[in-house]
């Protein structure tokens, strides 16, 4: 399934920006939760720069421990996001704000109304090892129409 999602996210981030550049691939990994019950989650995120400095958009998708009942609606583990994040970098220490929206799915498809769909506000910071290779810690908050999740991630980046 995210092996399917891949090419197509690379395909939209280049068409979509006009130019790749300032392209970031990662690994993220992290917790999700909501009020009583938490899962874990893995994932993939690719973020590119746009025609404004700073102003970067960011394309993850992951997929929700399979076994916790909470981390997914009704099958749903996986999920897709969008987002648009402002990101000025102070030499090795780049905090950023993001917003977006995406929608969790069991599977893939164009049938929109199978997602459960949900729209995020959050933060973090890169810290760079070296100019192409940085950590990432990041929060998201997650509102869908019936809960609230809170997403906390790290991961690794490659900035080409």
């Amino acid at each position: 399934m995210i092996k399917k999602i891949i090419p197509i996210m690379v395909m939209i981030l280049v068409l979509g920006s006009g130019y790749a550049f300032g392209l970031e691939v990662g690994l993220t990994g992290g917790a999700m939760s909501k009020k009583i019950d938490s899962g874990f989650h893995y994932g993939l995120a690719v973020t590119t720069g746009f025609l404004v400095p700073m102003v970067k958009f960011e394309f993850e998708v992951y997929k929700m421990k399979e076994n916790v009942a909470t981390a997914a609606v009704a099958g749903k583990e996986k999920a897709l996001c969008v987002g648009v994040k402002f990101r000025p970098k102070l030499g090795s220490f780049a905090p950023y704000a993001i917003v977006g929206v995406g929608g969790e799915f069991d599977k893939f498809g164009f049938d929109f109304g199978d997602y459960h769909k949900f729209t995020f506000i959050g933060g973090g910071c890169h810290f760079f090892l070296m100019d192409m290779l940085s950590i990432r810690a990041d929060i998201r908050v997650m509102h869908f129409k019936d809960m609230n999740k809170t997403r906390f991630s790290a991961g690794v980046f490659l900035h080409i």
